[in-house]
């Protein structure tokens, strides 16, 4: 069955996060880059929030790994426990 929202079919339908063999995302604040400064209207001192993942299907093989960053001062972040 193709992932939903994908016209290409290409993602399974179900998969898992993971990073380093385990489930999780890593979310690091860095110094922007003059790139993602300019990207993200910062300031050339400017932080980014940088989140790492690998998804992998059910039997554990890699389909995408993603490196997204957000502006640190325009995110909130929620944590339940």
């Amino acid at each position: 069955m193709p992932f939903p929202g994908d016209g290409r079919n290409t993602k399974p339908e179900w998969y898992v996060r993971v990073n380093e063999g385990d489930r999780e995302t890593r979310l690091t604040a860095e110094r922007a880059a003059p790139a993602d400064a300019e990207a993200l209207a910062l300031a050339s001192e400017g932080l980014v929030l940088v989140a790492r993942a690998v998804d992998v299907d059910l039997e554990n093989r890699p389909i995408q790994a993603m490196r997204t960053r957000f502006s640190a001062d325009r995110m909130e972040l929620f944590f339940r426990h």
